[in-house]
């Protein structure tokens, strides 16, 4: 029975992981496969700057739209649009109003998304959406990996060394996610520009959560 058990828990926990593979690569991989090629033109570039964890993530996308014209399967395509993550050298050369290729998966359930996650530039490489987009979160899926083939050993063999290893590396990780190291600092070259301001939020509470009360902050600040 515990053989069973055993089997059973690591049967589904294998399923789990390749179904979260799946939902990660299985677009980028769609794309290659089974997508097709449209000429497109770009009508927006978007830059997004978040702060996660005391890392800086600088998402880079260009959003690009299928011409009228555009054939596919010997079919007058709709105009179809997709936002694309695409890499910081590729998305300072791209400019409004330029002409690019597109290859994206040819579904009708999908050509009405504006973000689907299923097509690329033709000027990126094979799966460069999805290396785009895991860029910045490589320490994290570095971290990850190495736990969860830290577990797999500890699993199989059972070492009291490599619990305590375990131990240390998910409590180095918890440390690392929760202090904010390094400091809130942008890498790489910098450059001046003009912006709005569209809100300015007080923020004088803080750790508060839908069931734990908040506590006044030792120095309150604001988020511009």
């Amino acid at each position: 029975m515990r053989r069973l058990g055993s089997c059973v828990s690591t049967t589904v926990g294998s399923m789990f992981f390749m179904l979260l593979l799946a939902l990660l690569v299985g677009p980028a991989i769609a794309i290659e496969v089974s997508g097709v090629s449209v000429r497109g033109v770009v009508v927006a570039r978007h830059e997004r700057i978040s702060v996660q964890a005391g890392i800086w993530n600088r998402q880079l996308q260009i959003e690009a739209r299928t011409r009228s014209s555009s054939i596919i399967d010997d079919v007058t395509a709709a105009e179809w649009g997709a936002l694309i993550t695409v890499e910081p050298e590729l998305y300072d050369r791209l400019q409004v109003g330029d002409d690019v290729g597109l290859r994206y998966v040819s579904l009708s359930a999908l050509n009405g998304l504006p973000n689907n996650g299923f097509a690329r530039l033709t000027e990126q490489p094979p799966l460069g959406t999805l290396i785009a987009s895991v860029r910045p979160l490589l320490p994290y899926i570095l971290g990850i990996a190495l736990w969860l083939a830290l577990l797999f050993l500890w699993v199989r063999w059972r070492s009291d060394w490599l619990a305590a290893l375990l131990i240390i590396f998910m409590g180095g990780g918890c440390l690392y996610i929760g202090s904010g190291w390094p400091p809130p600092a942008p890498g790489g070259p910098r450059a001046a520009a003009v912006a709005i301001i569209r809100d300015i939020h007080r923020v004088d509470r803080v750790w508060g959560g839908r069931r734990t009360a908040a506590e006044d902050a030792v120095q309150p600040y604001d988020i511009v």
